[in-house]
């Protein structure tokens, strides 16, 4: 800031002898000619100090806005992003004889994301992020009720189901970064933790049940779990401190534990944890600091 009111003051100096001096020499366009390195000064009534503030002022601003441009430091940074979460492998499953199935659906998400930086390109980043991936609809439930009741050799089962796939993330790891003019590609490996908000309860009902209660549950859950991952990120600066980009990432949590009322696990679908994997595009801005 120091360097730029230096320039500016300059700038204003200069404009206002060149003002003082033109009223009184009709050659004054003649001083935009220049001599070998150094242009000419046909004024007379035109100063040494501001003739050198001219010479030295526009060049210190060139170079200063030259420097900006060209800046290739790696920045911390702070993102509020947002975007669509898609499920993969068993969380994304809806076969009735998979217990790890996760009938879960694309979802939302949004949350912050930053990075400080630890030695150049090198930094530490890390993520808190909400994740919503839908709930059981009309034909994962009457699914879930033909399983069981074919398990369970039944004349009419029926099932019923609240709650959504919610949970949050915190994780943290080391991420390694590459500028290109304005952009900056981030990569990152990350670990921590999932907090589960709630998991679908579902109460299965049996008619003339003997072998078991007439009814039973899966409930919902909100166990903490183990997550790891990695991200993939692309920025474009649009003005001093501040990004616009695009990101990639992958969490992994390999169980979520999951309690039952009344299931002997014995016969048919029984659900005691809950694998979650999702790959997640978001957008977001970004301030650097």
């Amino acid at each position: 800031m120091k360097k730029t009111l230096t320039i500016l003051s300059s700038v204003i100096i200069t404009l206002i002898t060149f003002s003082a001096n033109a009223q009184t020499d009709t050659n004054v366009q003649s001083f935009l000619s220049f001599s070998g390195e150094r242009a000419s000064n046909p004024l007379p009534g035109f100063t040494s100090t501001a003739y050198d503030h001219y010479n030295a002022g526009f060049p210190k601003a060139n170079v200063y806005f030259n420097n900006v441009a060209e800046d290739t430091t790696v920045h911390s940074y702070l993102t509020l992003l947002g975007g669509v979460g898609i499920p993969v492998g068993n969380f994304a499953s809806s076969n009735y004889s998979n217990n790890k199935a996760g009938f879960a659906k694309k979802g939302m998400n949004f949350g912050l994301d930053g990075a400080f930086v630890i030695h150049k390109s090198l930094s530490f980043g890390l993520s808190f992020i909400y994740h919503d991936q839908g709930e059981l609809n009309a034909n994962d439930v009457q699914n879930l009720a033909n399983g069981y009741n074919a398990s369970f050799v039944k004349d009419v089962t029926t099932a019923t189901s609240v709650n959504r796939l919610d949970n949050i993330t915190l994780m943290g790891g080391p991420q390694y970064s590459f500028l290109y003019k304005k952009f900056q590609l981030d990569l990152r490996v990350d670990a921590g933790a999932l907090k589960s908000l709630s998991t679908p309860s579902l109460t299965v009902a049996f008619n003339y049940s003997t072998a078991v209660p007439n009814t039973f549950e899966q409930l919902s859950s909100s166990a903490l779990g183990f997550a790891y991952g990695g991200s993939v990120g692309l920025r474009w600066s649009f003005a001093d401190n501040w990004d616009i980009g695009i990101k990639a990432n992958y969490i992994d949590c390999p169980l979520i534990k999951i309690e039952n009322n009344n299931n002997t696990g014995t016969v048919g679908r029984f659900v005691t944890n809950q694998p979650v994997s999702i790959i997640e595009t978001t957008a977001g801005i970004t301030l650097r600091f």
